[in-house]
Order: C-alpha cells, then sequence, then structure tokens
C-alpha cells in the first residue's frame, strides 16, 4: 500500500489489512490462532486480571468496581453478566488510572483499553457454557480484532473514548461469539453497540475513567444479547450503514472529520481548570 507515491511503514500495512476485513473473515481467523497466540493472549488476560483483583480488593483510584461489589452485597444492585463485565473493567481501570504498581497488557496503545476489550469477556464467561476450552481466548481475540479496526478507522488519538466505544464494540462482539452467535448477530451487536455509544468523548486519562468505561462495556453485553434476540438497529437509523463494517467506516468519518474541532475545546476547558 501507499499515499501520495510513498511506501506505507508496517503500521500503515497492518491497519489497511485489518480494517479491509470483514467481520466474517475476522471470526474465521480466530480459527488459525496457534498454541503461540492462545498462550500470549491468555497471559495478558491473566495480567489485567491481577489489576482487577487488586481493584476490587483495595479500591483505589475512583473505586467505581469496589464500591459496586459493596453495593452488589447489600442488595442493591444484582450481580448479572452486564453488571460483573462493568464492575470488573471499571475495578481494572481503578487500579490502573490509580497508580497501583502492576503491569496491563495494552491494546492499541493504551492499557485501558487491554482492559476493557477482554475483562468483560471473561466475566461473561462465568454465566455461558462454554463449548470448547479455547472459547474464551477466540472471543476475546476477537474483540480486539474489533476494537483495533474502529480504532484504526476513527484515529488512534480522537475525541471518542476508545475504551468504552471501540472497545465496547469488541465486547459485543466477543460476547455475541461466546453465546455461539452467527456472524450476522456478532455484527448486529456491534451496530447495536455503536448506535447507543457513538459519541462518548474522551477527556484524557484519569480515574473518571473506570465509570465511563465500565458502564459503555455493561451496556455493550446488552447489546449483544439483544442482538441475539434478534432486536437490531435499523441501518435507516442515523449514521449506522448497510452493514456492520459500513457502520464503522462511518463512525470513523464521524470522529475524523466531525469532532475535529473537539480536541482543542476539551483541552482548553481542561487548562483553564488547571490555573
Amino acid at each position: 500500500m501507499s499515499e501520495g507515491g510513498r511506501p506505507a511503514s508496517n503500521l500503515e500495512e497492518l491497519q489497511g489489512w485489518l480494517t479491509s476485513l470483514s467481520i466474517g473473515e475476522m471470526v474465521e481467523l480466530l480459527e488459525d490462532l496457534d498454541d503461540d497466540d492462545l498462550s500470549y493472549i491468555q497471559a495478558g488476560i491473566d495480567m489485567n486480571e491481577r489489576l482487577v483483583e487488586y481493584g476490587l480488593q483495595h479500591g483505589p483510584g475512583l473505586g467505581v468496581g469496589r464500591t459496586q461489589q459493596r453495593l452488589v452485597q447489600q442488595g442493591l444492585l444484582c450481580p448479572d453478566m452486564a453488571l460483573t463485565a462493568g464492575m470488573r473493567a471499571a475495578a481494572g481501570i481503578d487500579a490502573r488510572m490509580g497508580g497501583v504498581r502492576l503491569p496491563a497488557m495494552t491494546l492499541a496503545g493504551s492499557g485501558n483499553q487491554g482492559i476493557a476489550a477482554a475483562i468483560p469477556l471473561a466475566a461473561a464467561a462465568a454465566y455461558v457454557d462454554l463449548d470448547h476450552p479455547q472459547a474464551l481466548i477466540k472471543g476475546v481475540t476477537l474483540s480486539y480484532l474489533i476494537t483495533c479496526a474502529i480504532k484504526a478507522l476513527s484515529g488512534r488519538l480522537s475525541a471518542l473514548c476508545g475504551s468504552g466505544v471501540a472497545g465496547g464494540g469488541g465486547v459485543a462482539a466477543g460476547v455475541a461469539y461466546l453465546l455461539r452467535g452467527t456472524v450476522e448477530q456478532i455484527g448486529g451487536a456491534v451496530v447495536n453497540h455503536l448506535a447507543s455509544t457513538a459519541m462518548v468523548i474522551c477527556d484524557g486519562a484519569k480515574t473518571g475513567c473506570a465509570l465511563k468505561v465500565g458502564e459503555a462495556v455493561a451496556s455493550a453485553v446488552r447489546s449483544a444479547l439483544l442482538s441475539l434476540q434478534g432486536t437490531v438497529v435499523s441501518p435507516r437509523d442515523g449514521f449506522i450503514g448497510p452493514s456492520p463494517e459500513d457502520t464503522i467506516r462511518h463512525l470513523g468519518a464521524l470522529s475524523r472529520q466531525g469532532l475535529a474541532a473537539m480536541d482543542p475545546v476539551i483541552l482548553a476547558i481542561m487548562r483553564r481548570q488547571c490555573r
């Protein structure tokens, strides 16, 4: 690939390849994972789960995950699949944003995205009778692929919350996959999530990310469950395209063109508050 006669870098080639894939082709790629791939993905899940457990035990940062856990114990919240996924993702981000000295497995350059795209699936798997031992790892891999495709099209640094919007899109796809959804249902899960969270903004890395991302990935789980029941946002609704892939491309255009002026405004507000 090239742009303006200049050879594309390896990253540009990878992004071009990734964004050319349909969701069906991404699902097919999961059958080609070898033992090294499976071990690497599992190691990343394990790494981020340690952040989750620290967050739930100690409540660093904003303490969203630990607080929600206490609300469950008090009977004020119901620990269903969506809440558990959001609570555990929030706890991991609490730990990371709270400065805990534990490593995080990053995704597309972000530790929070690595947590957001994987931990909710590990939580959701506890509610599912998985049909093979590698199902969770493959679901997480699909989540990573979808997340990176959304980020590649919307911009690695953009006004959109990468963990909540892109990571949530990956989670929606992964949950539908774990529940043995068809390619169409997996795509519908992504569409539902983007339709409901498309304009969740990024206003910097901070402790409040735990609340924002936790709510977004919990919503992603519900988006997947709706799709599996045949409820998918119509392609005639707003920016939703005739296919999930078109919808992701439309989101990219909204991010790169429609929200181009938002970052300077956000930075200006943040700078005024620091004076």
